[in-house]
């Protein structure tokens, strides 16, 4: 399990922070070293299963703080594309 909390309390975090927590806990739920996914990868094709990527989403909701739409990694299938659409999330909140 992906054991350290990273909450973000600053203006809003960047998508290579996003993408940090999306990587370490898909890595800490699969059990498998963070390297091992592909950012660019559907999260099917990385071995994510549906829930699993629900409750990333709700993992995400907690630490960004902000309302999140469990269908999210289905609309944005890949880490990379998550990551940026709640970069401009969080920025478009904040």
């Amino acid at each position: 399990m992906y054991k350290k909390k990273q909450i973000i309390d600053r203006v809003s975090p960047s998508e290579a922070e996003i993408r940090t927590m999306i990587v370490g806990y898909l890595a800490g739920e699969l059990e498998i070293e963070p390297n091992a996914l592909d950012v660019d990868t559907t999260f099917v094709r990385n071995g994510v299963s549906s829930l699993t990527a629900v409750g990333m989403t709700g993992v995400l909701e907690d630490r960004l703080r902000i309302p999140l739409d469990k269908n999210l990694p289905f609309e944005y299938p890949t880490i990379k594309k998550l990551s940026i659409f709640l970069a401009n999330r969080c920025d478009d909140l904040r």
